[in-house]
C-alpha cells in the first residue's frame, strides 16, 4: 500500500511539474481558475488531510526511531520529537541559513550512524556485492498458472 501511495504520489508530481513547466501556473491556481467553489474547497480540504497524515507518519517515525534505538518510552520520545521539531522550525526565523545548517548537521549525524554501524558489522566486500544486485532465481521467476515458465 505504501508503494502504491508513493508511485501515485510521483505520477501526480511529475504531471504537476509538466503542468507547471507548459502553463507557468501551478495546479491549484489551474483548479482554482476552472472549477467552481465547492470543488476548490473539496480540493483544498483534501489536500491539507493529505500534508497533515504525512505529517503524522514523519512524527510517528521519529517518536518510534528513539524508541527503537534508544530505548525511550512512546510518550517520552514523542515530546522530544515535538521539542526537537519546533527547535529546528524556530530557527526559520533567525535566518534561512541557520535551518539549512541544522538539516545538514541532522544527515550528517544519520551518515556518522550509518558509517559507524557498518564499520562496527565489518561486513566482507565479496560478500556484500551479491545484495547489490537483483536475485534472478527459480523462485522470483515469473511462472503462469499451468505452473510452467513459457506461456500456454
Amino acid at each position: 500500500m505504501v508503494l502504491a501511495a508513493s508511485l501515485m504520489a510521483m505520477i501526480v508530481q511529475y504531471l504537476s511539474a509538466k503542468l507547471g513547466i507548459v502553463t507557468d501556473r501551478s495546479l491549484p491556481e489551474l483548479v482554482r481558475e476552472r472549477s467552481g467553489r465547492p470543488l476548490t474547497w473539496g480540493m483544498w480540504l483534501q489536500a491539507e488531510v493529505v500534508a497533515m497524515a504525512t505529517d503524522i507518519a514523519e512524527f510517528l517515525g521519529a517518536a518510534l526511531g528513539l524508541n527503537l534505538l534508544l530505548g525511550v518510552a512512546m510518550l517520552p520520545s514523542g515530546l522530544i520529537t515535538g521539542v526537537i521539531t519546533f527547535a529546528i522550525l524556530g530557527l526559520q526565523a533567525r535566518g534561512r541559513r541557520r535551518f539549512e545548517l541544522a538539516v545538514i548537521a541532522l544527515l550528517g549525524l544519520v551518515f556518522a550512524g550509518f558509517l559507524y554501524e557498518t564499520l562496527r558489522i565489518g561486513p566482507s566486500v565479496p560478500g556484500s556485492l551479491p545484495g547489490c544486485s537483483p536475485a534472478w532465481t527459480a523462485a522470483a521467476r515469473c511462472t503462469w498458472p499451468s505452473g510452467s515458465s513459457a506461456p500456454p
